[in-house]
Formats: structure tokens, C-alpha cells, sequence
């Protein structure tokens, strides 16, 4: 099993998006979307075409609405959504030749990118943007707007990455309002690096994450570290703390340490694990800071606040598609309604809220204007036709929640350049 780096991270390597990263200014005029200077790296123009290697950087991309310029995507990036982008290989070990053959831009990657491939890449002027996981929301809030900046602008790709950021932490605290939270119910997240047993650290991002499900993360509390009282915590789990705490719930990265608990000595007497609660997600899912967030916060309310019976085998919870359509519409600023229907020649706010969502997708061959015409009605056509549809051109309630749904199906190519 490949062992895992420190998910305490933040932004590394080649290009570090901090908060003291310039975006907007440096003598540019701040109505002009390019150049966009970040660190060491200038993006001259608008990029058409991006490839992500980092599915942290896909899952942030997708949220923001720019996963329609993915022309490809590594095989860690597993996203549902993206399944429709082709693969260009592993994220370390990419197919260069593939990424250049589709001219990409930009390659968003991480620190596990190959040397070699990264310098091949630089010689092709392919813009090579390397970042990890933020270790606070702050700095989460920097990445979404340097990644948002890269791939729209200065203006327009800050605007929209701020935009889909206040959504996410809305719709976060939302759910957390909605889940049946108990402060008797205690949880946690533990894999396994090496032959080491591991936990995110207290206050790190996935301990926020744990806790906005309104359980109480016990296992963050359970380090070697804490219990030493040193300033230098890997996550390494002291085992009779971890057994003191006796978690109701443990999420595990991997079949792996599930098996680790279950074959424990000591470990296998926690409640969780005699009682079959362990529920594996993935420990790269739980480190996507796109909508993934929403995701496994759901999925893990859905296990430790609707799974009464907990006698039977646990299974993986779901961690795609269970964000409920209306979040979606939300983010447009769309109510949908039964019954509902735009029609050619409506002038509104919900027909932009319609075209910006197909824009988004890739389906509108010009840019969105309120304005419901004949190029509307050929966008509808062409989402219905991928998304298996009956072609009809209607922006009826049927279509409408297809649209808004997500798992609406990206356009292939995007139908206009932008």
C-alpha cells in the first residue's frame, strides 16, 4: 500500500497559492481578466483547454463550473461527473504525449507529478500548476480564488469561485443544521500509512469536515503527540486512547484498515467494531475540497443519523450524487417547481439561471443573456440528446431537473470558446 503523505498539508511545491498571492493587481488593470500573475507563474490568456492530474484540483475546477474546459484527467480523478473525461493515466505518471497531443493549456497537478514529465511539459509552454490540500477554510477560500482566477480571470474566475465557495459553506452549514446531531455521538476517521494507524489531527480540514456533521470527532484527540504533548503531530494513533475513547462510528480509508481493526487485539473490542459500524470512504475522497465536501458530510449524517440497524454489514456510504438536486438549483439562484416551464421568447432571471447552468455544462454555443431563443432551444436539444432524453427542445420540469441535477452529463467539447 503506497504511503500516505501528511494530510495536514497545505498548498506546496512549484506554485504556492497563498494569501499573500497577488491576483487582480501588479500595475494590471483590475477590469482585465488577463494576465493573471500567481507566485512565480503567468497566465497570459485565458486557458481553452485543462488537464487535471490533482482530483483535488478537479473537484475545486467542477465546483467552480470550470470542469467543462477539461480536455482530461488522471485516473485518481474517480468523480462520477468526471467520468466522461478521458484519462490520460496515473497523476505521477501521466501519458505526456497524450496531454500535449490535446494542446492543453494548463495541467493541474500535485507534488507526486514525475520530474521529468513536469519539465516536459514546461517545454511545450504547458503551464504546470501543482497544489494540495488547504489545511483551513482561509486558505481553502485562497485556493478557489487563485484556481478560479487561473482558469476564468482575474475578474470573472475570482467572481465565480467566491460565488461557488459561499455556496458550498452555505450548503454545509445547512446540512449540518438538518442532520440529527447528538453530542453523544462520537465518530472518527482512521487510516493506515504503512503499517502505522493514523487520524487527521485536531482543527485540521477533515476534522472541521467530521464535525460539521455535528458528532463529536474523538479520534482526533487520540495521538501519540497529544498524549507526549509535542508540537509535531503525524496523526499516529496512541492505541489505549483510541480504546479510552471507544468511538459509536469509525470511517476508514480502505478495506485495509478495516481489516486492521477487525484483526486487532485490542482494537477489535472498540463498540464500532464489534458492533460492524465501520464504513469506508476513501482517503482521497475525504481530502477533495470541491463539492465532494458535501458529499461525504452527507454521507457520513446519512450512516450515523438514518442507519438504525447497525447489526447488519456495513457498507461504503455513498460518495457521489447524494447532494439533493435543489442545492444545485440554488447555486443559480433557480426554484424548481412541479409543473414548471421556460418557454421561447421568456426574458428572466430563471432563463439565465437555465443558460448559465447548459453554458456550464458546455452546451451553449454563445454566452447566457436572460433572453430564451432558438440557440436555447438547439442547447436543450443537444443536453437531452446526451443525457438520453426525447429530444425536445423544452425546458419543461422533466428537463429542468435533468439539468440540475448532478449527474447531468458534460458536453463532450464545450459548444463555444470562452
Amino acid at each position: 500500500m503506497a504511503k500516505f503523505k501528511r494530510a495536514t498539508a497545505t498548498v506546496l511545491s512549484i506554485l504556492t497559492l497563498s494569501s499573500c498571492v497577488v491576483l487582480s493587481s501588479c500595475g494590471e488593470n483590475k477590469n482585465q481578466d488577463y494576465p493573471v500573475k500567481v507566485a512565480n507563474l503567468t497566465i497570459e490568456k485565458e486557458p481553452e483547454k485543462i488537464v487535471a492530474l490533482s482530483d483535488n484540483a478537479a473537484d475545486i475546477l467542477a465546483a467552480i463550473g470550470y470542469d467543462v474546459k477539461l480536455e482530461g484527467r488522471s485516473d485518481e480523478c474517480t468523480q462520477e461527473s468526471l467520468n466522461i473525461v478521458p484519462s490520460v493515466g496515473s497523476k505521477s505518471n501521466p501519458d505526456v504525449n497524450t496531454i500535449i497531443g490535446y494542446k492543453a493549456d494548463v495541467v493541474f497537478a500535485d507534488t507526486t507529478l514525475n520530474k521529468d514529465i513536469e519539465k516536459t511539459l514546461k517545454e511545450q509552454n504547458i503551464k504546470v500548476v501543482k497544489i494540495s490540500a488547504a489545511d483551513t477554510k482561509d486558505e481553502l477560500s485562497v485556493m478557489y480564488g487563485s484556481i478560479g482566477a487561473i482558469a476564468g480571470g482575474n475578474k470573472t474566475g475570482r467572481e465565480k469561485a467566491k460565488q461557488a465557495f459561499e455556496y458550498l459553506f452555505n450548503a454545509v452549514d445547512e446540512l449540518a443544521g438538518q442532520s440529527s446531531a447528538s453530542s453523544f455521538t462520537t465518530c472518527g476517521y482512521l487510516y493506515l500509512d504503512g503499517a502505522e494507524l493514523k487520524t487527521f489531527v485536531k482543527d485540521s480540514f477533515v476534522d472541521t469536515l467530521i464535525k460539521a456533521t455535528g458528532a463529536t470527532n474523538v479520534t482526533s484527540g487520540t495521538t501519540v503527540a497529544q498524549i507526549n504533548g509535542s508540537t509535531e503531530d503525524d496523526g499516529t494513533i496512541d492505541i489505549e486512547t483510541l480504546k479510552r475513547s471507544n468511538p459509536t462510528y469509525i470511517f476508514c480509508s480502505d478495506k485495509a484498515t478495516v481489516d486492521f481493526l477487525k484483526n486487532h487485539s485490542v482494537l477489535k473490542n472498540l463498540d464500532a467494531v464489534k458492533a460492524n459500524r465501520l464504513f469506508e470512504i476513501s482517503y482521497d475522497s475525504i481530502l477533495r475540497q470541491g463539492d465532494s465536501i458535501l458529499v461525504n458530510i452527507k454521507a457520513m449524517c446519512d450512516v450515523m443519523y438514518q442507519n438504525t440497524n447497525t447489526n447488519t454489514p456495513s457498507t461504503q456510504p455513498t460518495t457521489e450524487n447524494v447532494v439533493d438536486i435543489s442545492t444545485v438549483a440554488d447555486q443559480y439562484g433557480i426554484t424548481l417547481k412541479e409543473g414548471m416551464e421556460l418557454k421561447l421568447e421568456d426574458e428572466n432571471n430563471d432563463v439565465m439561471a437555465l443558460q448559465k447552468r447548459l453554458d456550464d455544462l458546455g452546451y451553449m454555443t454563445v454566452e447566457p443573456t436572460g433572453y430564451f431563443g432558438e440557440l436555447t432551444i438547439t442547447a436543450i436539444k443537444d443536453f437531452e440528446k446526451s443525457n438520453g432524453l426525447e429530444e425536445k427542445g423544452k425546458a419543461d420540469f422533466e428537463t429542468l431537473t435533468k439539468i440540475f441535477s448532478t449527474d447531468a452529463k458534460k458536453r463532450a467539447t464545450p459548444a463555444r470558446n470562452r
